[in-house]
């Protein structure tokens, strides 16, 4: 609480030092209000609730004070009342005689009271009110974009997140292409391949590295039997993100096998072997091998002394447990401790879902959450 309190002190402070600049200095030497000064003081010692009451009698006592209402609005806001706070912003906004840069300072505080009550549709209108009116732009397009991707209306949050773009001068080439992968879900499953296909072209446009849109072309591709297209697609995403090599790899095996070319499959990999500085592609050339009956113990062995993971041990040990109880007793905990263990993690804010998510649940930032390192 004392972090989310320190900013209000310190705009309290800041009006009190701007009443006493401003004032005439013939009135200067009037005293301020008590209850104001009793309010900072407790805001200071982290006392919420007295410092709320205390304000509330500075606010009755000097009523034109915008900013003592402002912050008494975000001190209630903050706390969890927000109904509070609207009525404080609602009845400002009511005023006759407020100069528009007032009035535009409660326009958003009152949207980020709606934001926070879940009244999407009234936040959404005082915040494109500001847009229209060139006012807190910056916060004005993230906001919008945060209830788009809360309301699923993709093409808005494109829109916005394109605005925001030219507005702040960096890119938001990211989350665009996210946006286009949505988009791209929908028009898929409206069996509406063509605009599919138009929404994923347009998100490696804007992002090249969109691993995302990469399989979802190669799945559609695949889902329409053009299997070379699909092939194109999917052993892209290694020269994307080479983390999701192991992720890729089912659906570039699946589509060698539609058309009957497990030996186009192996010369992939050995292909990756060479030109990944990974050594999944080498530990699934491995079990490709040891599907069609070669014994590869030797070679697995070396390679796991040489670059230790955690899949290569478990191989090792499911190829030895035939022969030996104690490889099976190893073999069953690393089963057990790879399928309890950590899939995924976010960069972002350190999540570690068992399941890819473009989008973070937590800190709800894109393509941050990616597969966890297999190696020892």
């Amino acid at each position: 609480m004392a972090v989310l309190l320190l900013p209000l002190g310190l705009a309290l402070g800041w009006q009190l030092h701007r009443v006493m600049r401003e004032a005439p200095e013939a009135q200067r030497g009037t005293p301020v209000s008590p209850d104001y000064l009793e309010g900072l003081q407790y805001l200071a010692h982290d006392d919420p609730d007295r410092a709320i009451a205390a304000l509330t009698r500075a606010v009755a006592v000097d009523s034109e004070t915008i900013e003592l209402h402002l912050t008494l609005g975000r001190l209630f806001r903050k706390r969890g009342e927000v109904d509070r706070a609207m009525r404080i912003h609602q009845h400002l906004l009511a005023r006759d005689s407020l100069p528009p840069e007032e009035t535009n300072q409660v326009r958003l505080e009152l949207a980020r009271d709606y934001h926070e009550a879940g009244l999407l549709d009234r936040a959404e209108g005082l915040y494109a009110g500001l847009l229209d009116d060139g006012m807190y732009m910056d916060e004005a397009l993230r906001a919008l974009i945060s209830i788009y991707e809360q309301t699923q209306e993709w093409q808005q949050a494109e829109e916005a997140a394109q605005r925001l773009q030219s507005v702040e001068g960096r890119s938001q080439a990211t989350q665009i292409a996210h946006y286009c992968c949505e988009q791209a879900q929908a028009a898929r499953g409206a069996d509406d391949a063509d605009t599919a296909f138009a929404h994923l072209e347009r998100a490696l446009k804007t992002d090249p590295q969109c691993v995302r849109a990469s399989l979802l072309l190669g799945e559609l591709h695949e889902k329409s039997g053009q299997y070379r297209q699909a092939l194109r697609a999917y052993e892209h995403v290694p020269e994307q993100d080479l983390r999701f090599f192991p992720t890729v790899l089912p659906a570039i095996r699946r589509v060698y096998s539609a058309q009957n070319d497990e030996a186009g499959y192996a010369r992939y990999l050995r292909a990756a072997e060479k030109h990944y500085d990974s050594v999944q592609p080498a530990l699934a050339r491995l079990r490709l091998e040891a599907e069609s009956g070669k014994d590869v113990v030797e070679e697995l062995v070396a390679l796991c002394r040489k670059r230790p993971t955690w899949t290569g041990l478990r191989m090792l040990a499911e190829r030895r447990a035939a022969q030996d109880d104690l490889a099976q007793m190893v073999h069953e905990g690393l089963e057990s401790a790879l399928q309890s263990g950590p899939k995924f993690r976010c960069e972002s804010c350190g999540l570690t879902p068992r399941m890819q998510f473009w989008q973070c649940p937590s800190c709800k930032q894109w393509s941050r959450v990616r597969p966890v390192s297999d190696r020892l």
